[in-house]
């Protein structure tokens, strides 16, 4: 996959609004699991954004991610959203070799309300 210079990310799916026992439920078993085995076996670049958001999530607490989902506990808001980009961005960062950190930019994710994130440059 690799040999076009392409770099290929794959990402854990999001969490969902569910808490057990005072903890955001992971895909660490499941969905998530199989991502990064088809990162690892594939050759791509692997972000762990279930376990990135959850950690967020647990830290917030339960009655304050419920808001980011005002119809479901599935789809997030736009707040809910900012966040999960925030986490993409935090995970390309971790990424040692990948050259997408490189189009990163704060000055423009302060314009799009990811004051704490980032987005990519034009």
């Amino acid at each position: 996959m690799l040999k076009q210079k392409a770099q290929f990310i794959i990402c854990s799916p999001v969490p969902r609004n569910n808490f057990k026992n005072g903890k955001t439920a992971r895909s660490d078993k499941d969905y998530g699991l199989w991502a990064k085995q088809i990162a690892e076996e594939s050759g791509a670049y692997f972000i762990d954004l279930n376990a990135l958001i959850a950690d967020a999530y647990d830290e917030m607490g339960a009655d304050a991610v419920k808001d980011f989902f005002p119809k479901d506990h599935t789809h997030p808001n736009k707040e809910g959203s900012q966040l999960n980009a925030s986490k993409v961005v935090e995970g390309i960062e971790a990424l040692e070799a990948c050259s997408l950190k490189d189009y990163l930019s704060e000055a423009i994710a302060q314009q799009f309300g990811l004051v704490d994130g980032y987005v990519i440059k034009n």
